[in-house]
């Protein structure tokens, strides 16, 4: 069959029309695979994480005497994510029972001896009481540095590659020896001397223990979202999750 010149024109033209369509939307399909349409793929994004300085304190309360010294140990652990810095401790203690009028005599010794999972430990010795810091202040770990996290879907993988940075960071363990002399001797011996000994069977303290975290506050770089009136608005609710926690840097956590 032997086509006029009209047909088939019109037939080349509907052909590069098909051809152009099918250019189109091969190119449609590309750029929503690239996530730049409304396909299912997500957007990549970058969040900064600064970290601020927290602190903390515990009291321990024992007794070490004649049934044996205080070796209780103390571990130290914030949230997971943040990173323990320092740790420092302070005894208050008092004998509790001295004799004499004028004079109180026969006042005990307490020695107290606290190191850093077997290190070498921090000393303090004091005859009657004392309240002061035992030696210097332990370096746990050093402060992290500010940074921003990119190509992450969402804030949920920042807090999850924080918590795999800094695994063994937020945490620290200490061996703890007290020992309490009762200060009463027995020589030479007397009725008296042998009462008061036997009634001092030790003496109590307290161990304070402060310690500085850091709490990474993690923000995506173009700040919070405005309302309509230019105003910032709340953060959204995440549901408890790890960024909203570390968003309020105002609690510590008592042990």
């Amino acid at each position: 069959m032997n086509l006029k010149k009209t047909d088939k024109l019109i037939a080349i033209i509907g052909i590069i029309i098909l051809i152009v369509a099918a250019v189109g939307i091969l190119l449609y399909i590309e750029t929503d695979d690239n996530g730049n349409g409304n396909g299912d793929k997500k957007v990549m994004d970058s969040y900064d994480v600064n970290w601020m300085e927290e602190s903390n304190k515990m009291e321990i309360n024992g007794y070490a005497g004649r049934s044996g010294a205080y070796t209780d140990p103390i571990a130290i652990d914030v949230e997971s994510g943040c990173v323990l810095t320092s740790v420092e401790f302070r005894i208050d203690w008092r004998d509790d029972y001295t004799h004499g009028s004028l004079l109180n005599r026969g006042g005990d010794i307490l020695n107290a001896d606290i190191s850093l999972e077997g290190g070498e430990p921090q000393k303090h010795s004091s005859t009657g009481g004392a309240n002061t810091t035992i030696g210097d202040a332990f370096k746990i770990n050093d402060k992290p540095m500010d940074e921003t996290i990119e190509d992450v879907e969402d804030i949920s993988e920042v807090e999850e590659i924080i918590k795999g940075k800094y695994v063994t960071m937020n945490s620290a363990n200490f061996d703890v020896n007290v020992r309490v002399s009762r200060g009463e001797k027995l020589f030479p011996p007397r009725p008296m001397k042998i009462l008061n000994y036997i009634r001092d069977k030790g003496n109590g303290f307290t161990l304070i223990v402060s310690y500085t975290y850091y709490k990474p506050d993690i923000l995506s770089p173009d700040g919070p979202p405005e309302d309509d009136n230019g105003e910032d608005e709340e953060p959204p609710n995440n549901n408890g999750s790890m960024g909203e926690y570390y968003r309020d840097t105002s609690r510590g956590r008592d042990i």
